[in-house]
């Protein structure tokens, strides 16, 4: 029965959105005619990181992430559109069958932790955002890991690290657990990664866009901007409900849990469900301390807080649970709701995500104790 709900629901928002998509205007909320205008400017020779038209956002990303948008300028907008969106949501439900069979030990019922991710995944599946292939990509690299398959793991993780680079987080724990099989190896595949671009254009045209690229970086400082563009991260917690922080007390905060994090993964290198408690701990700092925080880089937190709902109902701990689930849950709705009612500039996902620390810690204890043959399900 659950199996027959997840699919239809999942299925149900799969033909919604790509109805949307087909029928709606390409410019209609999405973030793919950024991709495709880059990988135009890429093809041509001009700059990527400058103003891409009307309606469109500046390009953030890697040079060679461009590159990758190139098969999709060969299509129709839409038909590009629309598959694009299918490869997101495939990697992702992929890798989190993976996730479940390896890192979770089927403990887990599939259906059930599909259908409990879905709402932190629609918003990025609707856009466009990029975000459902770097969580699906990060956690392919950590199955891989698991699997001491190292050249799959630093592949797939230095993937996610050029497309974004706050995944680079979960490679440097990873590399605690393992510095010479998969560190030398995400370091090499990380430098090919950077250099690539050069084979495949111009040098000085790629040497002008790592320059472009770098003083966006620079310029793209949005701590302090107002409120409804600022990034979704401990810093807005701060700033909304307390008091702005010190630039450079914040980077020292953002070190000083970095160390915590690596710490406590260290200390638990024999402990069966490390690299879950690594994957959750290192989403969770890219959410709440990343370098470019946004309401829609909360999908990182989607197989997070799918897990931990599931155990944190389980073991009846229905304060954290409820605060969580109230949280996740107006922020997922808030979509439909007039703007005035929204809570971007109320700095809700953070609080949120705070909330699912203890419980990360509950369910990695929970899991160790469940049996296999009795998964966690309805």
């Amino acid at each position: 029965m659950m199996s027959r709900w997840a699919i239809s629901i999942w299925v149900a928002i799969v033909l919604a959105v790509t109805i949307r998509v087909a029928i709606a205007s390409p410019y209609s909320h999405t973030v793919y005619p950024i991709y495709t205008t880059a990988a135009e400017r890429w093809t041509t020779g001009g700059d990527m990181y400058g103003d891409l038209g009307p309606g469109r956002d500046i390009w953030r990303y890697h040079p060679v992430v461009a590159s990758w948008f190139t098969p999709f300028n060969w299509l129709p907008e839409k038909v590009g559109a629309i598959l694009w969106r299918w490869l997101n949501l495939a990697v992702f439900l992929g890798g989190l069958f993976a996730f479940r069979r390896h890192i979770l030990h089927n403990q887990i019922s599939f259906a059930l932790l599909a259908l409990l991710t879905f709402p932190l995944c629609l918003h990025s599946f609707n856009n466009g955002q990029a975000n459902l292939l770097l969580v699906g990509l990060m956690m392919f690299g950590t199955v891989a890991f698991s699997l001491e398959r190292w050249w799959q793991a630093a592949l797939c993780i230095g993937l996610a690290t050029l497309l974004k680079s706050y995944p680079i987080a979960l490679a440097m724990l990873l590399m605690l657990y393992s510095p010479r099989q998969f560190g030398l190896r995400f370091t090499l595949l990380l430098i090919v990664g950077w250099c690539l671009p050069f084979a495949l254009h111009s040098p000085q045209y790629v040497a002008w866009q790592y320059e472009r690229w770098f003083e966006n970086i620079r310029l793209d400082d949005r701590l302090s901007a107002p409120l409804s563009r600022a990034t979704v991260d401990f810093y807005l917690m701060c700033r909304v409900w307390l008091v702005e922080p010190n630039r450079f007390a914040y980077r020292m905060l953002q070190l000083v849990t970095a160390l915590m994090i690596a710490l406590a993964c260290r200390q638990c290198r024999t402990h069966p469900m490390r690299l879950l408690f690594t994957f959750d701990m290192a989403c969770l700092w890219m959410a709440l301390f990343g370098p470019a925080t946004e309401s829609c880089t909360y999908t990182l937190l989607a197989p997070t807080l799918a897990t931990t709902w599931l155990i944190a109902y389980r073991e009846r701990v229905s304060g954290l649970w409820l605060i969580s689930a109230t949280l996740f849950g107006w922020i997922v709705c808030a979509g439909a709701l007039p703007r005035e009612w929204r809570p971007t500039d109320m700095a809700l996902e953070p609080i949120a995500a705070l909330f699912l620390v203890p419980l990360v810690m509950l369910r990695v204890k929970s899991l160790e104790a469940v049996r296999v043959e009795n998964p966690i399900g309805f």
